[in-house]
């Protein structure tokens, strides 16, 4: 027969085995979840100091932008010229100002009306005009590449030291000069390169004609245009025309084969004192291309047939054609 106190014995050293495993078991457990709570604490403050560096570096990034340095296209106009073509030209700005700030280019109309000395002072003698200078062309390939793409939209380029100036295919306002305007006369100028196929009719080297009137391109041109315009205006019209040099020996050469530039030509053709008036005008006046008609000394059109000139003579001068103004 088993000893009963030997058997309670055992069972209560067994409990007293069991409780004190239980007492490990849990206390292995709380220290387990201790570890695990630790854990996840650091967890928690590992995503909190990448959330705080992400917030950093937005805070960095907004920095930067507003700190960001813009290349200026300063855009000229001048609203006392109510023929200088300002509303398509202030049209073009509107449509193009957010598309060029994407770019880093910013764009700034600048009215000249009552003060002309900001364009006078970066050498930009008409308007309406774009000016980019130099040193913003330098910051941003973009002002660049939107400058040089401008002549396919008929705008005329102009180069100089201080930057590049755009001038559109419409009528400018002279800034630099004063206007000779007289009553019951316009002065009409005329400046035009012997070869330019737009202001005379033009021959190859060997004689045969480059633009004759066949073509309904070459039917008329700005020399033809000047003296119907100036018949059927009479007195009331005092015109002259100025040969300048545009193009060069190697141009004429590869183009018409004539072997001499155009300011030869022009001496051959008027004298050398002559020329030179007339470079030393259109120098004045900013001529930048041919043909090209300045009106009263103040207002350029670059037009070369005869409706359009008379249209721009009278716009200019509606006293002239009995228009009112």
């Amino acid at each position: 027969m088993v000893n009963q106190n030997i058997v309670y014995g055992g069972l209560a050293a067994l409990l007293l085995l069991m409780i004190a495993f239980a007492f490990y078991s849990f206390g292995e457990m709380q220290a387990i979840k201790t570890k695990l709570d630790g854990i996840e604490k650091k967890t928690q403050s590992s995503t909190l100091m990448v959330t705080g560096l992400d917030k950093r570096l937005t805070d960095i990034e907004d920095k930067f932008a507003k700190q960001t340095t813009y290349a200026k296209l300063i855009a000229f106009y001048d609203s006392s010229c109510t023929q200088c073509s300002n509303e398509g030209f202030l049209k073009s700005i509107e449509a193009s100002k957010d598309n060029l700030e994407k770019q880093g280019i910013l764009l700034q109309p600048m009215d000249l009306k009552g003060n002309k000395n900001p364009a006078i002072a970066v050498n930009v003698n008409m308007a309406p005009a774009f000016f980019a200078s130099s040193t913003d062309l330098a910051l941003n390939s973009k002002l660049v590449d939107f400058m040089n793409a401008l002549p396919q939209a008929s705008f005329a380029l102009k180069e100089s030291s201080i930057g590049v100036t755009a001038f559109p295919p419409s009528s400018h306002l002279i800034l630099s000069t004063q206007s000779c305007a007289e009553n019951g006369t316009v002065r009409l100028e005329e400046f035009y390169s012997p070869t330019s196929p737009f202001a005379r009719r033009v021959s190859y080297g060997n004689g045969s004609a480059f633009n004759d009137n066949s073509s309904a391109v070459f039917a008329e041109v700005s020399g033809e245009a000047l003296a119907k315009v100036q018949k059927a205006y009479g007195e009331k019209i005092e015109s002259s025309s100025h040969c300048i040099g545009i193009h060069t020996k190697d141009e004429n050469s590869q183009i018409l084969n004539v072997n001499a530039s155009d300011e030869t030509l022009c001496k051959e053709e008027v004298g050398e004192e002559a020329y030179k008036e007339s470079d030393k005008l259109a120098n004045e006046y900013g001529v930048f291309g041919t043909p090209m008609f300045v009106v009263d000394c103040k207002y350029v059109t670059k037009v070369r047939d005869s409706a359009r000139l008379e249209n721009a003579v009278c716009a200019f001068r509606p006293d002239i054609c009995g228009r009112t103004g």
